[in-house]
């Protein structure tokens, strides 16, 4: 069960899809907006135990998600070159 969350957290098409980054811009909302998507982690990282192993990597995505919430908020398609910058 553990596993399967920490997959769909890290998994960049789920995070695409649920942010509607990939919007053709036809005034389709969004499935969530990046603070739901903080929620989902915030809640996700209180059942995980301390011991799981992919807790940290799910927890980083987590924080940079967070620092860079302002202009995901903006615009979601900026999501894998956030997360890119912020890894170099």
């Amino acid at each position: 069960m553990w596993d399967k969350l920490c997959d769909v957290l890290t998994d960049f098409e789920f995070l695409h899809a649920k942010l509607g980054a990939a919007a053709s811009g036809d005034g389709e909302v969004p499935p969530a907006t990046v603070y739901d998507l903080l929620r989902d982690y915030l809640n996700a990282l209180e059942a995980l135990p301390a011991n799981q192993v992919r807790r940290e990597e799910v927890d980083t995505l987590h924080r940079l998600l967070d620092e860079n919430s302002h202009l995901l908020k903006e615009d979601p398609s900026l999501l894998v070159q956030q997360i890119h910058n912020a890894c170099n």
